[in-house]
C-alpha cells in the first residue's frame, strides 16, 4: 500500500496548478521548482495526468497546465489510481481472521483518500491559523 514518488510529485502538482492557476495557466518549469522535482520527471507526470482529463493545457510563451473543469472536486484515490496504478492491493492470507482485517484497513485507507483537491485546501487554512499571533 505504499505510495512512490509519482503519486506523492504528482499531488504536489495538482495541488500546486489548484492554488495557481486562476487566471493564467502554470507553467512546468514553476512547477518544477515549487514543489522541488526534476522537471523532466515532472512533465512524464503531467503528461499522464492531462492525457487522463485531469489537466488542461496550452502551448507557447504564456502556456502551460490548469485544472480540467470538475477535476478539483475528484478524489485524490482516483488521482493515485492514475500516476501510481494498483496502488492498494488486495492482500489474501490463508487466516479468515486476517483476511477481514487487511479488507477493514484497505476500506479504511480508501476512505482517507476520499479527500478532493479543494478539500485539501483546508490544511492551507489550518497553516494559516497557526501563524497568527495575537497581543
Amino acid at each position: 500500500m505504499g505510495i512512490s514518488t509519482r503519486g506523492v510529485y504528482g499531488l504536489g502538482a495538482l495541488y500546486y496548478i489548484l492554488l495557481n492557476s486562476h487566471t493564467n495557466a502554470v507553467q512546468a518549469s514553476e512547477i518544477a521548482r515549487a514543489i522541488d522535482v526534476p522537471q523532466n520527471y515532472l512533465e512524464q507526470l503531467l503528461f499522464i495526468l492531462r492525457n487522463k482529463g485531469y489537466l488542461t493545457s496550452t502551448r507557447g510563451p504564456k502556456g502551460g497546465y490548469k485544472l480540467a473543469e470538475g477535476a478539483e472536486n475528484i478524489p485524490i484515490r482516483d488521482f493515485l489510481d492514475v500516476l501510481e496504478g494498483t496502488w492498494m492491493k488486495k492482500i489474501k492470507t490463508q487466516s479468515p481472521a486476517l483476511n477481514l482485517f487487511w479488507a477493514d484497513t484497505q476500506e479504511k485507507v480508501r476512505a482517507l483518500y476520499s479527500t478532493t483537491l479543494k478539500d485539501l485546501i483546508r490544511y492551507e487554512e489550518k497553516i494559516s491559523n497557526q501563524n497568527m499571533y495575537y497581543i
